[in-house]
């Protein structure tokens, strides 16, 4: 499922009222927040097409802001997949799986469900895990983080690819500092590219 500028102004001119739990106080009309949105949709449409990711994400949250569509959401997590952000992905995918949509929405809000449920399980394979193993007896008082958040011992957790910091503390020994190299699981992105292997 793809939106050109075209496919964006068809989806807005048929919305309905956004939800009340999207809904914004901006002082302005209904119309002409829509119109704001088409107008940043279609900016980020083109930044997106031009592999301007940061930008694109940024035009699609603001449109998103102006007049809930869950196509707006579909490309704030499409966007953060091209950025390797696959958690922030894959929380704007659920919020779109998640959302039930009223009678009579558009076509385009159920299409933007179908597109989100298959992509957010292609985010999940490729989501890394990494999980710490200590042998041995466990030094009392240790603690662990992985980026500055506690994390628990032989506890599987996730993080977007790339290189993390592991610091291991206990009292009376100095800390033990490691980083953590994480690649994509197997998946296949978006182009249809199969997604990098798991490393060890």
């Amino acid at each position: 499922m793809r939106y050109g500028s075209t496919g964006i102004y068809l989806l807005l001119a048929s919305m309905c009222c956004a939800s009340p739990a999207a809904a914004q106080t901006t002082g302005a009309s209904p119309q002409q927040d829509k119109a704001v949105a088409v107008a940043l949709a279609e900016r980020g449409w083109d930044h997106y097409e031009a592999h301007r990711y940061t930008e694109a994400l940024h035009a699609f949250r603001e449109a998103e802001a102006k007049a809930h569509a869950p196509a707006f959401l579909l490309m704030v997590a499409r966007c953060n997949v091209k950025l390797g952000r696959l958690l922030d992905a894959r929380a704007a995918y659920r919020l779109i799986v998640d959302e039930k949509l009223a009678p009579g929405a558009p076509p385009a809000f159920a299409e933007a469900k179908a597109s989100a449920t298959e992509e957010l399980a292609e985010v999940e394979a490729r989501t890394p895990t990494v999980e710490v193993t200590i042998t041995g007896a466990t030094p009392a008082g240790l603690e662990m983080t992985l980026d500055g958040l506690p994390i628990q011992r032989s506890t599987p957790v996730q993080r977007d690819p790339g290189t993390h910091t592991l610091v291991v503390r206990w009292p009376g020994r100095r800390p033990l500092t490691r980083d953590v190299q994480l690649t994509e699981g197997t998946g296949r992105d978006r182009s249809g590219h199969p997604g990098r292997a798991a490393g060890g």
